[in-house]
């Protein structure tokens, strides 16, 4: 079976490959990967979708900073092939690492033209995750890309769409370590800073509502202004830390190009709840918060900031009418601040919130 090695040099760059790797990058029509073109690349040239970025960011930090091995498989599909594939990452010393992919297999399976490079493609988007290659159909789930294709038949035909290296949330969960990730909505075209949102997912929920509900999937339809999402993950539905949060913040905020000026706070349930809890105990200032059906107990100690709170009339999580006192209060807190009440709405108003433009031009303007 096919075995591929590369290692990295403490700043990430390739600095050798062996194995297979010049057979492997010729079969799947890459000459664009032959060692004399990645070998002092940064490897970062060559992942594509900032999601993946980060999980390997992290899983490097932790393969460093541990000297234990990580392992875990994934997929690395041709039109007309599964490939299921086993990555090492191991420590080499000296803050390098060797990895590792060996093919466990091929199977063949119907032609995907949406996978094949050279497919022509139409303005429609999908995204596809980078671990497993399962497609994610709109109003559906992640699904294999042939099954996918039932509901989307545009993965076979010539104008395929364009597929969108993101995470499913599957492999969110499987992949430990990943205590975070950042969605790039700048489409490149940002020469400066831009604002970052944090999202905090719910409680006992974190998987679909991160995944599915949330501005991981919805933030680059809903504006055009260039921004950075960054989505903290807790796997096991624990209680949202503040010192957690302060260290991942402070981590994305060393590395990604952030207006530290224009930090934005949203969240959903649990996660609306410690959006009020941090921005009282942060040391920061946060430039507007949008908590969605929290809970506040009172606006003591919140700073001064523009604040978006949204709820559903019907919501029997949190009732209304256990915040209404608070949301009485909200205009006092920050120019142009607001409440929003969706008279039908139950407790899951994120769904119609983070679908509503106008809330995202609130917030990033």
């Amino acid at each position: 079976m096919s075995i591929i090695s590369w290692e990295l040099e403490t700043d990430n760059r390739i600095v050798s490959v062996a194995g297979d790797w010049t057979s492997f990058a010729s079969e799947n029509g890459a000459p664009e990967l032959a060692p004399a073109s990645v070998v002092g690349q940064s490897l970062w040239t060559f992942v594509h979708g900032s999601e993946i970025r980060s999980m390997y960011t992290q899983m490097f930090e932790r393969a460093r900073a541990t000297r234990e091995p990580i392992r875990f498989r994934y997929r690395c599909d041709a039109p007309n092939y599964r490939r299921n594939m086993r990555m090492s990452i191991e420590p080499a010393g000296d803050g390098r690492l060797y990895l590792q992919s060996e093919m466990l297999g091929e199977e063949p399976r119907p032609w995907i033209g949406a996978l094949d490079r050279e497919a022509r493609r139409s303005d429609t988007l999908l995204d596809i995750c980078s671990v497993c290659r399962r497609v994610h159909v709109p109003h559906s789930r992640w699904l294999e890309p042939e099954d996918a294709a039932e509901h989307h038949d545009a993965l076979l035909g010539e104008d395929a769409p364009m597929l969108v290296e993101r995470l499913c949330d599957d492999c969110v969960q499987i992949h430990g370590g990943v205590r975070y990730l950042v969605t790039d909505f700048t489409g490149g075209t940002a020469d400066g800073p831009v604002p970052l949102v944090v999202f905090l997912h719910g409680g006992g929920h974190d998987r679909f509502l991160l995944r599915l509900q949330a501005p991981p999937r919805l933030g680059g339809l809903m504006t055009d202004r260039p921004f950075l999402l960054l989505s903290p993950v807790d796997p096991a539905s624990h209680k949202w830390q503040d010192a957690d949060l302060d260290g991942i913040l402070e981590q994305v905020v060393s590395r990604y190009p952030v207006d530290t000026s224009r930090i934005h706070l949203t969240g959903v349930s649990a996660g609306a709840t410690e959006i009020w809890n941090w921005a009282k105990r942060a040391e920061r200032s946060f430039a507007s918060l949008v908590p969605i059906a929290g809970y506040l107990t009172d606006v003591g100690g919140l700073p001064r900031t523009r604040v978006c709170a949204v709820h559903g009339r019907r919501d029997k999580v949190v009732p209304l009418e256990a915040v209404s006192d608070i949301y009485g209060k909200i205009p006092q807190l920050g120019d142009d601040s607001r409440v929003i009440v969706y008279d039908d709405g139950e407790h899951d108003v994120w769904s119609r919130a983070y679908r509503d433009p106008d809330i995202w031009s609130w917030m990033l303007r």
